[in-house]
């Protein structure tokens, strides 16, 4: 998740220089480096300076599979099949703060210098907040609805093939599932044996994660994923045997999801690579503070003679495969 702002940047400008207090921070959104422990860049196909309100991605799949053939066959031919993914655009904004100019302090740059982190921080984290709810909303039939089957991204009947519905269906959606050694491995198992558009097991490299929502949770899965040692009865008593998950997935704690599920859900993801990921973020433009009235000509100074200031983020995020995330929620 990203971390708190280091020290303020003010001390670079002049006092009371508040055009150059602004810039300073809009130039920290812009240029900020990414923490490792970001959960938006972890799982979703980052796309930067997007020029679109929604963008529609055509997939090629490839559901033609080998037979064998007579030698002086004639071989058939089908039309290209194509599936589609959708990221949507929007803007996110708070409602801003005003002050009037009759009652205006006379340390603005304080005001400002001590509010401006805050800003900066809410702004930054406001499409992991926007994430959270697309997992935890992932199985809504309303809301959670993907454009590539129309069905809930987290679903128990997902088409494995749109175009073709008789190749069947899987599950990404598990209900009742414990998030203990056995849950673990049916999620995992779940994602290996996953079909692709032909029918036959989507065989994809990558890493693997799990994504949890409480503390009682990551303490159980990353005993489980990084624990070298378990323990397991061996008749009336008990042995250490070595674990087997260690190493075979990352776990990471994502607190916003609490707020959904009643705070028991958990979730499986594969990384494939950077572009080849269960969902896209699409960036339109970073966050970025405003500031209104400060000069007597402005908009908001010549008619209500106040000050107004605040911070937007455009963008928006989409359901990219489901093949790569599986959601479960505990009993």
């Amino acid at each position: 998740m990203p971390g708190q702002l280091g020290n303020s940047p003010a001390g670079v400008v002049s006092f009371n220089d508040l055009q150059g207090l602004f810039k300073e921070y809009n130039t920290q959104l812009n240029s900020r480096p990414i923490d490792a422990q970001n959960i938006n860049e972890m799982l979703c196909w980052v796309r930067r300076n997007v020029r679109a309100d929604e963008t529609i991605f055509p997939v090629s799949f490839w559901s033609n599979t080998p037979k064998k053939r007579n030698r002086y066959e004639q071989r058939k031919h089908t039309p290209p099949e194509l599936v589609n993914f959708s990221c949507p655009t929007d803007e996110y904004s708070p409602d801003g703060e005003v002050i009037p100019r009759g009652t205006q302090l006379t340390d603005l740059h304080g005001i400002f210098e001590s509010k401006l982190p805050e800003i900066t921080q809410l702004g930054l984290l406001e499409p992991e907040v926007r994430l959270a709810a697309m997992l935890g909303l992932g199985n809504d039939a309303a809301q959670g609805v993907q454009v590539y089957d129309g069905l809930p991204y987290f679903n128990t009947a997902k088409l494995i093939n749109p175009n073709r519905p008789g190749l069947g269906t899987f599950s990404n959606y598990r209900a009742g599932l414990t998030l203990d050694r056995a849950g673990i491995n049916a999620a995992f198992q779940a994602l290996d044996e996953v079909k692709g558009p032909d029918g036959r097991i989507y065989r994809l490299p990558g890493r693997k994660v799990l994504v949890v929502s409480t503390e009682s949770q990551l303490d159980r899965a990353t005993s489980e994923i990084n624990g070298t040692i378990i323990a397991r009865a061996v008749g009336t008593a008990a042995a250490g045997i070595s674990n087997t998950l260690v190493g075979r997935a990352d776990v990471v704690k994502f607190p916003d999801l609490v707020d959904y599920d009643g705070g028991k859900g958990w979730y499986a993801f594969k990384i494939v690579s950077d572009t080849y990921k269960p969902f896209c973020f699409s960036e339109v433009a970073p966050p970025e503070l405003y500031m209104n009235g400060m000069d007597p000509n402005e908009y908001g100074r010549v008619l209500r003679n106040a000050i107004e200031y605040g911070y937007s983020h455009f963008f928006g995020h989409g359901y990219l495969w489901p093949q790569l995330g599986l959601k479960a929620v505990e009993p």
